[in-house]
């Protein structure tokens, strides 16, 4: 290793070989290396298994790596954010999964080794929040109700792809029911709701640009809870354009409600789910609060 070399920063590429098409990605980290040589010592590690990608980002940390990217979707950019939550270290993304919510809230769209290389390279950080559920973190939504019920249905089958997303979600609407909640807010309001859908959000989609919460913000120290009602047919048919058209907090019916910190009160049958991952509850009570200004992000 030459002197110039050895001056660089070190960077550490977390790649999830299963997220995306395979053959693309590995053109795209070898790319990626190239384009990178000039900024930063370059390596390369990849997941094997669910929660690898949290061990080789404590990992990279443990060896002062302070530069740690996540090639992969949704849930490997997650299990990084985890491992840097807190710490002086910078997080990039190179989003290859199928919602991207995270990676497309920020900005870093495209899977162009050029381009991610260009926002990795140039160095411009953001710090962004996160949010907290009895202490486990999620960067995007967390919540109850339907979309949970979609998150645990799918996670239990062996089927992937849209269209078996599609049919879980038919299934799912088919089989609703409303759930009786219990919010206490920060300033000691209590509201009892019956939801279809009860969503926690840090920002403002879900991903592919599905809008959940259009006022929420990843820096602002706030976290956006959006109360939907048992809804007909029809209002699902509304809701799903609400969504991609940013307007789900004109919605009759819908609460939009801004807070620091909410205590929720579910049924013990409830599902639910961080960051689209379901998650079992021990009580069914969760105190979820929003930590600001937790995680650097490389942004463009």
């Amino acid at each position: 290793m030459n002197t110039t070399s050895r001056q660089l920063k070190a960077m550490r590429l977390i790649v999830n070989p299963i997220s995306g098409t395979m053959h693309h990605k590995e053109r795209l980290v070898k790319h990626l290396e190239e384009r990178l040589g000039s900024c930063y010592r370059v390596s390369v590690v990849y997941t094997q298994r669910h929660g690898h990608a949290l061990e080789l980002a404590r990992q990279a940390l443990d060896e002062g790596i302070r530069h740690i990217v996540a090639v992969g979707g949704d849930g490997t950019v997650g299990e990084v954010a985890r491992a840097l939550t807190g710490t002086d270290a910078v997080m990039g993304i190179v989003p290859m999964g199928s919602g991207n919510g995270l990676a497309t809230e920020l900005g870093i769209v495209g899977h162009d080794a050029t381009c991610m290389a260009d926002i990795l390279c140039r160095g411009k950080v953001r710090e962004i929040d996160c949010g907290s559920a009895d202490g486990q973190l999620f960067y995007c939504t967390c919540g109850t109700g339907f979309d949970a019920d979609v998150s645990q249905r799918f996670a239990d089958s062996h089927l992937r792809g849209l269209l078996s997303y599609i049919r879980t979600s038919l299934h799912c609407f088919a089989h609703r029911k409303a759930l009786n909640c219990t919010l206490l807010l920060e300033d000691g309001t209590r509201l009892q709701r019956q939801v279809f859908l009860l969503n926690i959000a840090n920002i403002s989609q879900y991903g592919n640009h599905a809008y959940i919460a259009p006022l929420a913000s990843p820096d602002n120290g706030r976290l956006i809870v959006t109360v939907i009602p048992p809804i007909s047919l029809f209002g699902a048919l509304q809701l799903a354009v609400s969504l991609f058209t940013k307007r789900i907090d004109k919605m009759k019916g819908v609460e939009c409600l801004s807070c620091r910190s909410v205590h929720l009160d579910l049924p013990d049958d409830a599902a639910f789910h961080l960051d689209g991952d379901p998650i079992a509850l021990s009580d069914h009570t969760l105190d979820i609060k929003v930590i600001a200004h937790a995680l650097r992000v490389f942004v463009p």
